[in-house]
């Protein structure tokens, strides 16, 4: 099972701004994750951004599905965040690096427990992983039992110009 937490909130800015940005920090991450360094996989911290000088009244991109699917060794398995949008806007999808941070908002990539994990390759699964930029199903066959974080981001585009973004950290159980 698993516990989850839906935060939403309504926030009139000041001012137009190209570069707002927003996010949340909060030490929740499971004990086991495998594919990164444990000291620093305890932090959840994930942001969002917004370009409210051509996008004013803009609702970013949700996701639906829970991030917490189990999968079996060896055997080929793909994954949707469920993503709705609601302004009829552009999205484009990409795996990134899981991030640590605090209050303060200084994020920071967290490093991979191996040196031949990266964003395209980000745990045992013998260089299968792939994240579809239109879609962002990410795709792979497991080669091992393990916990992973996988992270998406999710940039939204209206009429060709970026108007923002939302990531997500996706917690993968593969099991024998």
């Amino acid at each position: 099972g698993y516990k989850e937490w839906w935060y939403e909130q309504t926030i009139t800015l000041p001012a137009r701004c190209a570069n707002w940005e927003f996010h949340a920090f909060i030490p929740s991450r499971n004990n086991g994750i495998t594919n990164l360094i444990s000291a620093s996989t305890k932090n959840l911290y994930v942001q969002a951004t917004l370009n409210n000088l051509v996008a004013q009244g803009n609702s970013s991109p949700y996701f639906t599905n829970p991030p917490v699917p189990y999968v079996c060794i060896g055997q080929p398995f793909s994954y949707n965040n469920g993503t709705v949008e609601n302004n009829g806007d552009s999205l484009v999808f990409e795996s990134i690096q899981p991030l640590n941070g605090g209050c303060t908002g200084n994020a920071v990539n967290i490093n991979y427990s191996s040196g031949t994990y990266n964003v395209n390759n980000p745990f045992a699964c013998t260089n299968t992983f792939s994240c579809n930029s239109g879609t962002g199903t990410v795709s792979f066959t497991a080669s091992s039992q393990q916990i992973v974080v996988v992270t998406v981001k999710c940039k939204e585009y209206r009429n060709g110009v970026l108007i923002g973004s939302v990531m997500r950290d996706i917690q993968i159980v593969i099991r024998n």
